[in-house]
């Protein structure tokens, strides 16, 4: 029988088996306040907006539009945030930072 421990921390129990939810995690920086919204359904990001007071190099439309229909995990996260170079779009806010904004 498999570890009742192990089944709880798999991404299919936490996330996908799950009702669809709204998150929305927000972060102050030096660099201005960062709010991330996700809904997410059965462990698939639905949408993604992100809001605060912080600067910004560009329309952030196309990074939330790459983040739908992504599975909802840290590594899939941080792939698409290195992919579309947030780092470049968000001023003085890192990927890492991002990150933390969302997963802790």
């Amino acid at each position: 029988m498999a570890n009742p421990s192990n089944c709880i921390r798999s991404w299919d129990w936490t996330f996908g088996k799950n009702p669809a939810f709204t998150m929305v995690k927000a972060k102050k920086f030096p660099a201005g306040f960062l709010e991330v919204s996700l809904n997410i359904q059965h462990g698939i990001i639905q949408n993604c907006a992100f809001h605060g007071d912080f600067f910004s190099y560009g329309d952030l439309n196309h990074l939330e539009q790459a983040l739908a229909n992504q599975t909802f995990t840290y590594e899939t996260v941080k792939q698409i945030l290195i992919e579309q170079k947030a780092d470049q779009l968000f001023y003085q806010i890192t990927i890492e930072e991002i990150l933390a904004c969302i997963f802790e």
